[in-house]
């Protein structure tokens, strides 16, 4: 499968509440917010990719630019996995063939990991990424799935679509630690 029939959805509609206060604003290097250097991490990747964000949120003021393209949920109080949901939901209408789910608190996952599982993802597979038999993000779900992501709610992203269909499950083992590495508190943006 190559980039173009498989679009990126990025979540950033969480609060994020033990990094005590909107980390999707915090600077992330002089030029770039949390959030758009995740964005812009995917950018030489997928053509299509669209944002989750809270309703409300203005782009702008999490450094996104005009062009990028936002999908907005109602239900982010709920948890990562109605956000996800509200997301698949809206990606239905699209002509992709699979979905890369990557969290917004997730700069350092390099070009060569989201290559390589934007390779093995077709309709009926999800694509795991690992390293040192620890499991990441972003996770490729094929779109026979995305009637069930639709259906999740609270905060269980699709963990429970990955136990249900191990056989459909494709593990993918990288040289990639920013597939494990998030930001949950001020100190972490300082890892580098």
């Amino acid at each position: 499968m190559n980039a173009k029939s498989c679009i990126a959805l990025v979540l950033a509609g969480g609060f994020g509440r033990r990094f005590g206060r909107d980390k999707r604003a915090a600077r992330f290097s002089d030029e770039q917010t949390l959030i758009a250097a995740s964005v812009k991490h995917i950018d030489s990747i997928f053509s299509q990719r669209r944002v989750v964000l809270r309703r409300g949120d203005v782009p702008a003021n999490l450094g996104l630019s005009r062009e990028t393209e936002i999908i907005y949920s109602d239900q982010s109080e709920r948890g990562l996995g109605a956000s996800l949901a509200v997301g698949v939901a809206e990606l239905q209408t699209s002509d992709a063939d699979a979905v890369a789910i990557f969290l917004g608190d997730m700069p350092w996952i390099s070009s060569h990991t989201q290559k390589m599982l934007v390779q093995q993802a077709e309709t009926r597979k999800i694509v795991i990424p690992c390293h040192q038999g620890k499991k990441g993000h972003p996770v490729v779900f094929g779109r026979e799935f995305w009637n069930e992501l639709q259906q999740l709610d609270g905060d269980q992203g699709g963990k429970a679509i990955i136990q249900r269909y191990q056989q459909c499950c494709v593990y993918v083992d990288v040289n990639d630690d920013g597939i494990l590495r998030d930001v949950d508190h001020e100190e972490d943006l300082l890892r580098g």
